[in-house]
């Protein structure tokens, strides 16, 4: 994500100075094929529609053409039938000392900073996905 925000910055600046017409955006695709068959335990088990890879192109080509012009920077994902934005990472805690840290001291203080602060691994649903997952099962 990192190198998607400073190349959006970068070509941001270049796009007031009338140089560029150029956005970065990046996607974290979902998907699943035939390949996860060979995973044991997953042998003979149907890729469910919902995981088909071919579902991240059309978010792909929204983003390469004019319509998303003023989108720039942002990072999308998607989830199922489900295309989702991700918010930008902004620090939620530091651990400081004048001159840096040896690796001790980090693992001396690291709890106490930054452990109230984790997050379990994954995508957390939003309300909003939830909604429309419910929607679509009602429909059935």
């Amino acid at each position: 994500m990192g190198l998607t925000f400073v190349i959006a910055v970068e070509f941001m600046k270049g796009n007031a100075e009338g140089k560029y017409s150029i956005t970065a955006n990046a996607l974290a695709p979902a998907g699943m094929t035939r390949m996860v068959g060979t995973i044991p335990g997953m042998e003979g088990r149907p890729v469910p529609p919902e995981m088909n890879p071919e579902l991240n192109g059309p978010i792909v080509a929204f983003l390469a053409s004019d319509r998303a012009a003023h989108v720039n920077g942002q990072v999308f994902g998607r989830r199922g039938y489900a295309y989702t934005l991700f918010q930008t990472p902004k620090p939620l805690a530091a651990l400081y000392k004048e001159g840096g840290m040896s690796a001790e001291e980090i693992a001396r203080n690291f709890d106490a900073a930054f452990t109230e602060h984790l997050s379990v691994p994954g995508i957390p649903q939003t309300a909003a996905m939830k909604q429309a997952q419910a929607a679509a099962a009602a429909k059935k």
